[in-house]
């Protein structure tokens, strides 16, 4: 069996299921075998006996385990695979931006593991071709419940959720959630990811940093943890360093740095507020005979594909998509099998500092 990883935020229960799971579906137990005793599974992986009774509780609500009073705890049977046509539905802004499909592709695989295809939609940044696909999912017998990530909190027309609530569909919310919806939220803490990558700056001597992204996001959580970090260090923001464009984030990016060199003011570091809109940051300081890092750091959030092969590697924040697509799915299947009917729940996953060679002690610091 694998090993219970303990600086995971993954609760023990949940990772000794998934350690049990994989052995099941691995063929180590087979259906009718018994699988080791609470009390081994306390000895294998040093857990208390909660926490090993959590995840067989887990596991045989899913129907994988079966307990037999007196006997042990056994691979199930009789247990009906579930239907390989079952779906959960999931909406998009856009594929356009590389994160979207970083997480769609986390989503599928942990919902193949649990016996469901992700069937995907696009509104491409318009909430009315959302509508379109919450009904074409509510319209499919074998969508049994709806993920959404949306461009923003704020609504344009709040009936468009209003739609989502009708349905008879369970729906969680992934990223960011409409504050007119009661509905659980798994997000990555983009306040605390940001903060740790300005912070990264001002640890290596820098503080002129500017911060780039585009204004139709918000609220806009990596701005607020760029301001954070900067007052933790006692460091006054400069207006003239702060750049939100009203544009996508590959034009904010441009846009950003024109703007910021004919502000003149002085900056030696600059937080894009994505790894999409750092793509077009780095470019456009080159234009301006800038070089990174000698002359500029530059650092990025999401860590994308991409970011690991630009020139130099960006600096940035990783999502945990794994543990935040594995909460999700676990969240959403609870409203779907009616363990939980409550109000909705907030589920905030601290995100990884990813340090690569685009950020570099400031002029006259020592790193």
């Amino acid at each position: 069996m694998n090993a219970i990883n303990r600086d995971s935020p993954i609760s023990l229960a949940i990772q000794l299921a998934d350690v049990v799971r994989d052995a099941v579906r691995g063929g180590e137990y087979r259906p009718g075998q018994p699988i080791p005793s609470e009390r081994e599974l306390c000895e294998t992986h040093q857990l208390s006996r909660t926490t090993v009774r959590r995840a067989v509780e887990i596991l045989i609500d899913e129907g994988i385990l079966e307990r037999s009073p007196g006997a042990g705890t056994f691979v199930g049977k009789g247990r009906a695979a579930r239907p390989s046509d079952a779906m959960l539905g999931l909406i998009v802004p856009t594929l356009a931006n590389p994160f979207y499909g970083q997480l769609s592709d986390a989503l599928s695989q942990e919902a193949s593991q649990r016996g469901y295809q992700i069937l995907l939609g696009r509104f491409e940044n318009d909430e009315w071709r959302m509508t379109e696909q919450l009904q074409r999912f509510a319209d499919n017998p074998n969508v049994k419940g709806i993920l959404v990530a949306p461009a923003s909190a704020h609504l344009a027309d709040p009936r468009v959720y209003a739609r989502l609530q009708q349905m008879p569909l369970p729906a969680l919310f992934l990223v960011r959630k409409p504050e007119e919806c009661d509905a659980d939220l798994v997000m990555t803490d983009h306040i605390g990811g940001a903060r740790a990558v300005v912070g990264h700056l001002i640890e290596l001597g820098h503080r002129r940093i500017a911060y780039i992204g585009t204004s139709r996001v918000a609220p806009n959580r990596h701005l607020t943890g760029y301001r954070e970090a900067l007052a933790a260090a006692g460091i006054e923001p400069h207006p003239d360093l702060i750049v939100e464009v009203d544009a996508a984030a590959d034009e904010a990016g441009r846009r950003g740095v024109q703007q910021l060199v004919e502000r003149r003011t002085p900056f030696t570091a600059i937080f894009a507020r994505t790894d999409q809109a750092a793509v077009w940051v780095l470019d456009a300081l080159r234009a301006a005979g800038l070089r990174v890092p000698e002359d500029v750091s530059l650092v990025g959030f999401d860590d994308t594909e991409v970011s690991r092969h630009l020139q130099p590697p960006l600096t940035t924040v990783r999502h945990p998509l794994p543990e935040l697509s594995y909460m999700a799915l676990t969240m959403l299947l609870d409203r779907i099998a009616g363990r939980y009917t409550g109000v909705g729940r907030l589920l905030m996953i601290p995100p990884r500092l990813v340090v690569r060679e685009s950020s570099a002690p400031a002029a006259g610091a020592s790193a």
